[in-house]
């Protein structure tokens, strides 16, 4: 019997016309999940797309930004709050389990609810843009607003990136979904087990 051997773990989600990194360009990332051709699906259920192609996205490793691959890009419907981030003139729509990424008091990255982001206490990081794509970096600011938006039934989408497990979304550092792919375990010999 063929089953399902994909584990989503923390799948956290933005709406689909969040603008993400892919390869250096802002696209939508339900149009990303689109471009993404079926025949990559990995769990109908929950429409897990693996990434064969190198794509990569821009990442926050705690002091540079980094393109990282792109291992998984996901969507499933939902019927959640979401929230609105705000910083400066950019803003991100998460749902309520989504992480956004920030800084504590020690510079310690913590993936954080939207509910508990404490501007007294956290700063998030945004990426400033001097000229197109010629030189990215980034702010640390605590000047940032959350609203509950209210709950929505809608589909929503998340990526998975390579060894930081964020990724900028609307140009504001957002944890990603994790995803455990059992295969390799399940269809281990017997003598493969431990005792």
């Amino acid at each position: 019997v063929e089953k399902d051997r994909i584990i989503a773990v923390d799948t956290d989600s933005t709406r689909d016309d969040t603008l993400i990194y892919i390869n250096n360009k802002e696209v939508p990332i339900g149009d990303y999940y689109n471009s993404i051709s079926d025949d990559n699906l990995v769990n109908t259920k929950k429409e897990i797309k693996r990434i064969t192609n190198n794509d990569v996205s821009l990442s926050f490793n705690g002091t540079n930004i980094e393109n990282k691959n792109v291992t998984y890009v996901m969507r499933h419907k939902v019927k959640k709050n979401l929230y609105k981030i705000t910083v400066g003139d950019k803003s991100v729509t998460v749902t309520e389990d989504h992480s956004i990424i920030v800084l504590d008091d020690n510079n310690a990255m913590l993936s954080i609810k939207p509910k508990d982001i404490n501007n007294t206490k956290h700063q998030v990081v945004k990426i400033i843009k001097s000229d197109l794509y010629d030189k990215l970096n980034f702010e640390l600011t605590n000047d940032f607003t959350v609203e509950c938006l209210g709950e929505v039934d809608d589909y929503v989408y998340d990526i998975e990136v390579e060894d930081n497990h964020n990724f900028f979304a609307n140009n504001i550092l957002v944890h990603n979904s994790n995803y455990v792919d059992l295969t390799d375990i399940v269809n281990l010999p017997k003598s493969g087990w431990a005792n």
